[in-house]
């Protein structure tokens, strides 16, 4: 059983996940997906490897989630931060169980929004607006 843009969404329980739309999260997966196939022993078990990419698919949606947040409000909310680094942790711990040589996902892992960075604009409106309904109830 693969990772699903359900189970994201389930992941990132606290946030207003509506204004991320299913094909952001899907490319989140796919990149994902693609890491933890680069970086697996040829006989991981097929549900450590569901966890490795749900987790970072949630950390890699995550950061473009606040990272799009953070360029319209022009800066980070540290919680927001402290999130992250926890949820990077979570993905890492999954990944090393499964890989074939120790991750430090800080130092291996290029930018998430590389591949996305053209979707951000469309993005950061959607998201905006949701943020703000929620700050002001």
């Amino acid at each position: 059983m693969a990772a699903t843009v359900a189970q994201v969404r389930q992941e990132l329980a606290d946030l207003q996940t509506a204004s991320i739309a299913d094909d952001i999260i899907t490319q989140q997966l796919n990149l994902a997906t693609q890491y933890v196939d680069d970086v697996k022993i040829a006989n991981a078990n097929a549900t450590s490897i569901d966890y490795a990419v749900l987790t970072l698919a949630a950390y890699f949606t995550y950061d473009l989630y606040t990272t799009a947040v953070s360029r319209t409000l022009s800066a980070a909310p540290s919680l927001s931060i402290a999130k992250a680094d926890r949820m990077m942790r979570k993905a890492e711990m999954y990944i090393n169980m499964i890989a074939k040589e120790r991750i430090s996902l800080k130092e291996d892992l290029p930018s998430p929004m590389a591949p996305v960075a053209s979707m951000v604009p469309t993005i950061i409106e959607d998201i905006v607006v949701d943020e703000q309904a929620a700050l002001s109830t």
